[in-house]
């Protein structure tokens, strides 16, 4: 509306011009309508700037939560490992004291027990 309030006042024929009032109107509306304009940039300058800086975040969250889970699986596999080395370290020294004791007689263990 105020383009065309500009518009129609700039094809005016010569006889007709704007008072000092409209002069004043019309230039008061166009500042504001481009304050109007800088306040909307900026609002979405701003918008823009928080959606990146929560996209980072996310990433930044999700990026610690596969680390994470990364180092649990990892600390997961070595205590099953560990786990394992040591079941097998008990079986070796059964194993170890069964070959020791094959020829003896054991009966009074046994018995002892």
């Amino acid at each position: 509306m105020l383009e065309v309030a500009r518009e129609w006042s700039a094809r005016r024929p010569g006889g007709l011009r704007l008072n000092e009032l409209e002069r004043e109107f019309l230039d008061a509306s166009r500042e504001r309508h481009e304050n109007e304009k800088l306040r909307t940039r900026r609002r979405i300058r701003h918008r823009n700037q928080v959606v990146a800086v929560l996209v980072v975040l996310v990433l930044a969250a999700a990026g610690i939560a596969a680390y994470a889970r990364q180092v649990q699986i990892t600390a997961d596999h070595d205590r099953a490992n560990a786990n394992r080395d040591n079941t097998e370290s008990v079986s070796r020294f059964v194993a170890d004291e069964a070959d020791r004791l094959r020829g003896k007689d054991v009966s009074l263990l046994c018995s002892w027990r």
